[in-house]
């Protein structure tokens, strides 16, 4: 396998190359020819990039047919177009490529904010991409430095990411797909092996089919609010009580809210309220809810020919999970993607009313559950795929397992049912649920961290030992020693155009578009921001002081949100430093104890 990644400029382009197996690192500057060598001798291989899919694959197409990679570099960033868009980009078929990309889409936020959090240095190239002149020597050494370091970066991405790429390759493997089937997304593998036939858009996205197996009891309003022909956008929602909680009831699916709910001349006010609750909890979670409400009530997408090849891998999911077959989790991509596609315009499988019917449906049939139990329970927790309740009484335990059980014997949905003994919730999507068995679930803000997902990771640590535990945040702060655990990753996005960073009292233009960040105890350090700027010269600007232009402010600045009023920068390689003295462990405590008081409702201040 090779991982790879290409740089563009007006006048020059490369790429670097690292061979997994040898380890070694290549690049091509320039050099066409070469690189069709490259090509040649390596295409049979898997090459694997970040955002691949739509930047490098297409560039190495573009060169390698000859055309000026600028150009559609150009088409692609400045102009915000898909790359199959370019005029030239019916000869790229000509040279197939096995690419894999390790990109998740925008929840990664960049491979630089992966490299932060993986510790590794995110300084970047001072080389600007848009120079009007050929690279000096300097400059093409400079920028091949920082894309090594991409590339690098790239692969170990792919290492914390192996479980997909595994199952990717099982999925190709089950349905004899070839290696170029790599490059394609979870939707459009779905497609593929559900053989899809994209289908003309219909005008009856709303016209929903309600399933004859509901039983709505005292909540048919809510059914009636999806019939009204003036509910029917997808801006239309409802908060409506049910089992006394307040529930919001709209196109995307079903959410429960715990706390006040007001009604003023500017509209709708909600403010949460967070439990800490003890006692018989139980989890009905319903299994592979969505997948199952397509094949029990037939809501497939029209563009599938043959809805039972989908009922197929479902049938298969099950033997081969019996089996203990790896192959059981590749399958879950197309009964994972499948829903999704039908949402996505692009998809061969687009089809928006087989969508809502499954969301709708899915959630007037949790409504019609909880209508059965809530006399023998209250609801704690009222999401997409399941509640959780607090028995009232030992002795209505099997009262509702009963209930449970004759809901899924109505609907042909099975219910799984977890017994817990404490819930701690912020909201409907951020928890933690103690079970009896000593598990932990942890969701939302009190989710499992990982080398690809720990912002401010201390304070999750010290939120979540407070509540296991008992362990005061001081205690959790204190005691960590873990530099990568104290970084908070900021990056400049959409309409801003500058890092500034306050520093001896004056604003201090970043290079670059990232910035890992920490507390200072260092006076002479100040608030991190991103901002606009016009011909001003920042290193001598007091972060007070408004330029007048012909119309507004010469610039604008705005703090980013959860950092410090003091930072430092660290944009090195960090994984093996040790705390620093300037580290200001106490701005860690404080806040992570203030968002114990503001978001928990726990006040540690005597404590």
């Amino acid at each position: 396998m090779l991982v790879y990644d290409f740089e563009v400029f007006k006048y020059d382009w490369m790429v670097v190359f690292y061979n997994t197996e040898t380890q070694c690192l290549a690049h091509v500057i320039n050099d066409v020819e070469l690189l069709r060598s490259v090509y040649d001798y390596y295409k049979n291989e898997i090459f694997i990039g970040f955002n691949s899919r739509n930047y490098d694959v297409p560039i190495f197409q573009c060169i390698l047919c000859g055309q000026n990679p600028y150009d559609l570099t150009q088409h692609i960033i400045a102009d915000d177009k898909k790359w199959f868009e370019y005029e030239g980009s019916y000869q790229f078929k000509e040279y197939p490529i096995n690419n894999y990309d390790v990109f998740l889409g925008l929840i990664d936020n960049g491979l630089k904010t992966l490299e932060a959090y993986m510790g590794m240095q995110i300084e970047e190239s001072s080389v600007a991409f848009d120079i009007d002149r050929p690279l000096t020597e300097d400059e093409l050494k400079n920028t091949l430095f920082y894309c090594e370091s991409d590339v690098l970066a790239t692969y170990q991405v792919f290492l914390q990411r192996y479980e997909i790429f595994q199952s990717y390759v099982g999925l190709l493997q089950e349905y004899s797909l070839d290696n170029h089937y790599l490059n394609k997304t979870r939707a459009q593998l779905s497609a593929i092996v559900l053989k899809a036939q994209k289908r003309p858009v219909s005008e009856d996205e709303f016209d929903i089919t309600f399933v004859p197996t509901l039983n709505m009891g005292k909540y048919q309003s809510v059914l009636d609010w999806f019939k009204n022909s003036k509910n029917k956008n997808y801006e239309s929602s409802q908060f409506v009580k049910i089992a006394g909680v307040f529930h919001k009831v709209a196109w995307g699916g079903l959410h429960s809210f715990i706390g006040d709910y007001k009604m003023n001349s500017s509209g709708a006010k909600f403010t949460l309220k967070p439990i800490d609750v003890t006692g018989n909890i139980l989890n009905a979670d319903v299994a592979s809810y969505y997948p199952n409400l397509i094949k029990r009530y037939n809501f497939m997408s029209r563009a599938v020919p043959n809805p039972d090849v989908y009922n197929d891998v479902i049938a298969k999911r099950i033997e081969y999970k019996k089996d203990k077959n790896p192959i059981a989790d590749s399958l879950k991509i197309v009964l994972n993607s499948t829903y999704g596609a039908m949402k996505d315009k692009f998809s061969p499988m687009y089809d928006p009313l087989m969508a809502n019917n499954v969301c709708v449906n899915g959630q007037l049939l949790l409504i019609d559950l909880i209508d059965k139990i809530e006399d023998y329970c209250d609801i704690l927790n009222s999401n997409t795929d399941g509640i959780i309740v607090l028995v009232k009484d030992v002795s209505f335990e099997p009262i509702i397992r009963e209930k449970c059980n004759e809901w899924s014997k109505r609907t042909g949905m099975e219910l799984e049912l977890d017994s817990y003994s404490r819930l701690v919730q912020r909201d409907v999507n951020s928890y933690l649920a103690f079970g009896v068995d000593g598990s932990i679930k942890s969701k939302g803000a009190l989710k499992e961290l990982h080398a690809l997902d720990n912002n401010l990771a201390i304070i999750n640590k010290a939120i979540k030992a407070y509540f296991i535990s008992g362990v005061h945040p001081r205690i959790t702060i204190l005691e960590n020693n873990n530099l990568l655990d104290y970084m908070a990753v900021v990056k400049l996005k959409g309409k801003y155009k500058q890092l500034l960073h306050m520093r001896d009292g004056k604003m201090n233009l970043i290079q670059g578009k990232y910035a890992r960040v920490f507390a200072s105890i260092n006076t002479s350090d100040g608030i991190i921001g991103r901002g606009f700027l016009n011909e001003l010269a920042v290193s001598q600007t007091s972060l007070f002081e408004f330029v007048e232009g012909e119309n507004e402010p010469s610039w604008k600045f705005y703090k980013f949100a959860n950092t410090p009023d003091r930072v430092y920068i660290d944009n090195s390689c960090i994984k093996d430093k040790p705390i620093p003295d300037i580290l200001n462990k106490q701005w860690y405590i404080d806040f992570a104890c203030a968002k114990l008081k503001n978001e928990w409702n726990v006040d540690l201040s005597d404590s």
